[in-house]
């Protein structure tokens, strides 16, 4: 068994995702009880997860991918993925708008990545 490793809040506080491995649940939080898991995109385990202020989530990996999902009730879908990173972002930054993110294009900077 693997180990929450990342854990993330929806800013409206209805939901709060979790990430063990390459495993991603979303949770109801006032209910407190799992909802689903993200269909498992991801190639190796995931190291971050940060909600944007639309309340869609953004998931980084030790695959070297960001992906953005939008949350149902019942499921997940992957709206975009961003390949060929260079490592494993620990802490995302999400912009508080919610268009940008932070992420490592390559191991000698930090690019502004509009979502």
């Amino acid at each position: 068994a693997t180990g929450v490793a990342a854990v993330a809040v929806s800013p409206d506080g209805a939901f709060a995702a979790t990430a063990a491995g390459r495993e991603v649940f979303v949770w109801d939080l006032p209910a407190g009880k799992k909802l689903y898991a993200l269909p498992e995109s991801h190639r190796d385990g995931i190291t971050s997860l940060a909600f944007t202020p639309q309340c869609e989530l953004v998931t980084a990996s030790k695959d070297r991918t960001l992906k953005r999902w939008k949350l149902g009730k019942d499921r997940a879908a992957v709206v975009w993925t961003i390949d060929h990173r260079s490592g494993a972002v620990d802490v995302l930054g999400v912009s508080p708008d919610g268009g940008r993110v932070l992420f490592d294009q390559d191991k000698a900077r930090i690019d502004l990545l509009d979502l």
